[in-house]
């Protein structure tokens, strides 16, 4: 009976700590396609969208994640790749900026800034956890 006691609890924990993997790594092994995808689902829903305007900022996206995903598996991680990715950032929101609204752009850079922010706390909170 304690042997069967200590396999349930060894399950239990393997599958919580298999859950726990997978939510810390969600997103970071999409397909530039699929990171595409998301991004603009989510600009639909927060920026509300109309066809037109959802159609260039689906291929805006396409093709700036094939450049980033390009950097990312072409370029040794450094100051280099930092600024290459931010050039490729840059470029991407001045195209951004001609397809959305004032009102449209200006909420994306404010969900840009506070996505950001809370980048840096996961940061922090996952580096004090060893």
């Amino acid at each position: 009976m304690k042997h069967l006691r200590f396999l349930i609890t060894l399950f239990i924990v393997s599958t919580h700590c298999y859950v726990f993997a997978q939510q810390n790594n969600e997103g970071r092994n999409l397909s530039a396609e699929d990171r595409a995808a998301k991004q603009t689902a989510h600009m639909e829903e927060v920026l509300s969208l109309d066809e037109t305007t959802l159609s260039a900022v689906e291929v805006i996206n396409l093709k700036y994640a094939l450049e980033q995903k390009e950097i990312w598996d072409n370029t040794e991680r450094g100051p280099q790749m930092r600024e290459e990715m931010l050039a490729v950032r840059t470029k991407k929101m001045e195209e951004l900026k001609g397809v959305l609204t004032n009102e449209q752009y200006t909420k994306f850079v404010e969900m840009q800034k506070e996505m950001q922010a809370n980048r840096g706390k996961r940061r922090r909170r996952s580096g004090s956890n060893p």
